[in-house]
């Protein structure tokens, strides 16, 4: 039996997102000011510790457990092994008229072109390009898909260690020598960049969007690297969960 989804779907994996940098105040910053934002409406829903269950592929894995609901191989990379295994994915369950991978790396990174076919994905753009920039042009396509369905997913890349390229890029203020502000910095640069798709998914009630943005993994070098956050916004009806804790394989 072939179903379509009866929504259009988001999907942010965000680079290093931990749950201790949402929704706070830090040194009188707001760290992920859009996502706060996002996180106060009646559509959204907030899992604050999310566990993750990513092994040595990282974000290859999140993408992995995030898609098909399968935890990865304990030894080794499942997306370097398994590269040309069939998966059930959330993407071939939606069916979609249009499906697309966003990735900020080559094509080669973590195998990326045969896992976007193993998934079940038509397209892939990986390019080695800012969060900006990525976010831009998938907010360009799918704007441009109002007569048909999409399910898309993109991986951010700005807050990866060593948290250097883009701190600048944000104007937050910290304690000199203090140890995670440029990781902080980052992680504020990339919810700037999210400003307009979340904007764009929140407004999208005719045909309605399920927005959801959680971290892939956390850094090992943070102060309570136990946790990713899950936000889950869907545009046209409000979601309500008594549930605190969950595990990366419950987003499947």
């Amino acid at each position: 039996v072939t179903t379509k989804s009866n929504c259009n779907i988001v999907i942010v994996l965000f680079e290093s997102l931990e749950s201790w940098v949402i929704d706070t105040t830090i040194y009188e910053n707001n760290i992920t000011k859009n996502l706060n934002l996002l996180i106060e409406k009646n559509n959204t829903l907030l899992i604050k510790e999310t566990i993750p269950q990513v092994k040595m592929g990282r974000s290859a894995d999140a993408q992995l457990i995030t898609l098909t609901g399968l935890l990865p191989i304990n030894q080794g990379v499942t997306c370097m092994r398994y590269m040309n295994n069939t998966y059930p994915s959330l993407a071939k369950a939606a069916n979609a008229d249009f499906s697309k991978i966003y990735s900020p790396t080559p094509a080669s990174a973590w195998n990326q072109k045969a896992m976007t076919t193993a998934f079940g994905f038509d397209h892939l753009y990986a390019e080695t390009v800012s969060d900006r920039k990525l976010v831009n042009f998938l907010l360009e396509e799918i704007k441009n898909k109002k007569d048909s369905s999409f399910f898309v997913v993109m991986t951010t890349m700005a807050s990866h260690v060593p948290f250097e390229v883009y701190a600048d890029s944000s104007k937050l203020s910290f304690p000199t020598n203090y140890e995670y502000a440029k990781y902080l910095q980052t992680i504020n640069y990339t919810d700037e960049c999210l400003k307009p798709l979340i904007d764009y998914c929140v407004s999208a009630t005719e045909t309605p969007i399920l927005l959801v943005i959680t971290g892939d993994h956390t850094t090992h070098n943070s102060p309570n690297s136990e946790s990713v956050p899950l936000i889950i916004h869907y545009s046209n009806r409000a979601l309500e969960t008594n549930i605190d804790t969950a595990f990366q394989i419950d987003i499947y």
